[in-house]
């Protein structure tokens, strides 16, 4: 019988973790990034090869990995790390989060209106899948009685394992790729069972599953993106500890094509709040989630920066996802506009999670280390107040920006056919689409409505509006 590649891909009728957790198997949103792990299955001759390699590649550093990496990484963490606490107790809520960064050290970046909320008498702790790049040192400032890390690897035992099930579940699908119409797709699917994303997400799905078996948890608060790791998670919490109250956090834009979270599903959490009033009405009217809230989650603004007239208009903002391909492409851009007009100055703002001295190098090495380019991930009131221009494509840090400092926005649309705009509900004089750099020559850039410009500003300070904080309590509570 013909299996369609949708039908594969939805989760609904996975029961299995070892194939939930692949990436490949959940498209969460339609974004040319996302969209690369499947240029196998569509461009199947020209990337044969090059998938072969990559996949020995990996196979070889996975056994590695096993049996010398995680040796030292074990030494290492043993006598320098914080031992995680892990002491039997009921807990009211479990908060699971991302560490990216050290800003986290001081505070948690995704669930600060959350545990703002969280009665006293509430017992919780947080715990974080570690994607940072932070040090044993900076870890262990972060570890206390409230707040665990998981760990980026596992017991060697469970290594063995993870790499027995990829050599079942790849050569599983490897053979019925020789067999089913669909050859392509399994064969694709048979290289991404070595991904090292699909490990990551097994590693972490283990170590939540001990954490809920020592402990009896009321009420687990999660991000919820539509990601793999999302979907895991609450498959296996709902199969161990099935009286616990699954509770997702949706905090990025709103985007038109978000898919995982709209198709039928049984790994989706019991409530799910979200970041804006617009995601929830979205979410309202497309996904089978019964119970959905938004809660509040702007950005603090600091000084009315939007009422000042200190515009530069050759000053350019770019706001870059944390992904490499859009950083590659943003850079790119940034450089035609510069070679241009070199009146045009630049200002970065990548994501907080990637390597800022790197990206320093690859910058200034493209613009010929001319020292008039920017280069921040984290604020600057100032830079950000006098940008005339910012130039974003899926960032949701776009609100924040146009709210607080009455950026211009300039959407990239580098794929005329697939849309990743934060702000795709606005179509007015104010935003702009750009195709290409000849925009920034003098007379190309439009002018506006003034009527336009409040209109979108408002729109985006609105964006992050608080609506039911109450249905949190109310929620936990129930």
């Amino acid at each position: 019988m013909k299996v369609s590649c949708i039908q594969l891909c939805s989760s609904k009728n996975i029961k299995n973790n070892f194939i939930l957790t692949n990436p490949f198997l959940i498209i969460s949103k339609m974004h040319p990034e996302i969209l690369i792990k499947y240029k196998l299955f569509f461009n199947f001759k020209n990337n044969f090869f090059k998938e072969t390699f990559f996949f020995l590649r990996n196979l070889i550093i996975k056994i590695y990995f096993v049996f010398i990496h995680f040796f030292f990484l074990y030494l290492r963490d043993f006598f320098l790390l914080k031992k995680n606490k892990l002491i039997k107790e009921n807990l009211d809520i479990l908060i699971i989060s991302n560490l990216n960064n050290k800003r986290q050290i001081g505070k948690d970046t995704y669930f600060r209106s959350f545990i703002s909320k969280i009665d006293k008498n509430l017992k919780y702790k947080i715990i974080y899948i570690d994607s940072s790049n932070l040090d044993v040192f900076q870890k262990n400032k972060i570890i206390n009685s409230h707040k665990i890390i998981l760990n980026k690897y596992t017991n060697f035992y469970y290594e063995i394992l993870i790499l027995i099930k990829q050599f079942y579940y790849a050569f599983y699908y490897l053979i019925r790729s020789i067999a089913d119409q669909e050859k392509k797709f399994y064969l694709s699917l048979f290289y991404s069972f070595f991904s090292g994303q699909y490990r990551f997400n097994l590693i972490t799905c283990h170590q939540i599953y001990k954490i809920f078996k020592k402990n009896n948890i009321k009420n687990c608060l999660q991000i919820f993106e539509g990601n793999a790791i999302d979907f895991s998670i609450i498959h296996t919490i709902k199969k161990n500890s099935y009286k616990t109250k699954c509770i997702g956090f949706y905090h990025p834009g709103l985007y038109k094509n978000n898919i995982s979270l709209l198709n039928e599903n049984n790994n989706l959490p019991d409530a799910l709040f979200t970041s804006s009033y617009y995601s929830k009405e979205f979410f309202k009217k497309n996904s089978i989630i019964k119970n959905i809230y938004n809660i509040d989650y702007s950005f603090p603004i600091k000084k009315s920066y939007n009422k000042l007239n200190i515009k530069n208009p050759f000053l350019i903002t770019f706001v870059v996802e944390g992904l490499r391909e859009e950083e590659n492409l943003m850079i790119s851009y940034a450089k035609k506009i510069y070679l241009m007009n070199n009146n045009y100055k630049f200002n970065f703002l990548f994501h907080p999670n990637h390597d800022n001295l790197k990206l320093k190098k690859v910058i200034f090495e493209a613009f010929n280390n001319d020292a008039s380019i920017y280069l921040f991930s984290h604020d600057s009131d100032y830079l950000f107040a006098t940008s005339e221009f910012l130039i974003y494509r899926g960032s949701s840090r776009v609100f924040d920006l146009v709210a607080n400092y009455s950026m211009r926005p300039i959407y990239y649309d580098f794929n005329k056919n697939l849309n990743i705009d934060p702000l795709y509900k606005i179509k007015n004089s104010w935003k702009i689409n750009a195709l290409n750099e000849n925009i920034f020559l003098k007379k190309e850039i439009k002018k506006f409505i003034y009527k336009d410009k409040i209109r979108t500003i408002k729109f985006c300070q609105n964006f992050y509006k608080d609506n039911n904080n109450k249905e949190f309590l109310n929620i936990l509570n129930k």
